[in-house]
């Protein structure tokens, strides 16, 4: 199960909040100077979770300005690749010497964490922090001049990329990522990440690349949404911006069909929750619903024939 941790800053003296909030960003995103903008007293919340070296932090605050210096980066071993979502708010980002960007909810930040950067937030700000060993992404994913230049041409929130790697994003940040492998999360990441650096991410990847990127996001897409039931070819086609038989085509080339696919998703999703500790009050047709499950005999089939036990055995048998 993924790390979930959360603290809000109510539960702190108001002199510690600022250092305990400085403190915890720095350990799961980047250190920086931290401090507050106008009068009110500060007030913070963060919930952090994980799921493989993926580390989701979202982060509530009212105003804040965060500055990562030169004297603030750490050796190469300790960078970070980053993606920020913005939920709430609408924070000024800036890069030293390099101008600064007012952010909208919905746009969708990258950067690593080796260069003079911040933001500052005026109003009540919600952001979702993404963080990843940065060797895990660039070079095999991203290429740096690439999102340098993104941040340069102000080009945070068009794509059908960008936006399914703000779902993923998001999805983590509500601590969605548990029943997730770690590889899959870090290949849906990367390969959104190409996609949505575009034009020099296709030129990196070249045709084969860009197919395989593709199928990582349409994999993507199956994590974030698999609790729909009304999730079909379509629904996933028209988000990726793609025709359905081009959808087919990639997914006769991983060999594995749509419906074997999502079914899987959706199967593993259920294992999880029955062994669940924490879900143990819930009733075994609510948890196939809410994995995506419109019927329950149909479900019971289903599990039955993939983990050749009954979903109540399984919850039985549960790991504590």
């Amino acid at each position: 199960m993924a790390q979930r941790f959360s603290l809000s800053s109510s539960q702190l003296p108001e002199h510690e909040r600022v250092p305990a909030w400085a403190k915890l960003v720095g350990e799961n995103i980047f250190g920086g100077h931290l401090e507050t903008v106008g009068a009110a007293p500060f007030e913070a919340a963060l919930a952090i979770s994980s799921a493989g070296p993926a580390i989701c932090v979202e982060a509530q605050s009212t105003p804040v300005l965060l500055h990562r210096r030169k004297a603030d980066i750490g050796p190469a071993q300790a960078q970070r690749f980053i993606v920020q979502a913005i939920v709430e708010g609408h924070p000024v980002y800036f890069e030293d010497g390099a101008g600064r960007y007012a952010a909208q909810p919905g746009d969708l930040i990258m950067g690593v964490s080796d260069n003079a950067c911040g933001f500052v937030a005026e109003e009540n700000t919600r952001v979702i922090n993404l963080a990843l060993p940065r060797a895990l992404v660039v070079p095999r994913y991203a290429d740096v001049d690439a999102i340098y230049r993104r941040f340069e041409e102000r080009d945070f929130a068009s794509g059908p990329a960008t936006h399914l790697l703000f779902d993923l994003v998001t999805a983590l940040g509500r601590g969605e990522g548990a029943a997730w492998r770690a590889s899959s999360v870090i290949d849906a990441i990367g390969s959104l990440v190409a996609l949505a650096l575009d034009g020099v991410a296709r030129e990196k990847l070249g045709g084969e690349g860009i197919a395989a990127a593709r199928m990582s996001a349409i994999a993507a897409y199956l994590r974030a949404h698999y609790a729909d039931a009304a999730l079909n070819p379509e629904n996933v086609a028209r988000a990726s911006q793609i025709s359905v038989r081009y959808l087919n085509k990639l997914m006769e080339r991983s060999g594995r069909s749509f419906r074997a696919q999502l079914l899987d998703l959706r199967l593993e999703a259920a294992m999880w929750a029955l062994r669940d500790p924490a879900q143990a009050h819930r009733a075994i047709a609510d948890l196939a619903q809410s994995s995506g499950f419109r019927d329950l005999s149909h479900f019971n089939r289903q599990f039955r024939a993939r983990f050749e036990m009954t979903p109540r055995q399984a919850r039985k048998n549960r790991i504590l």
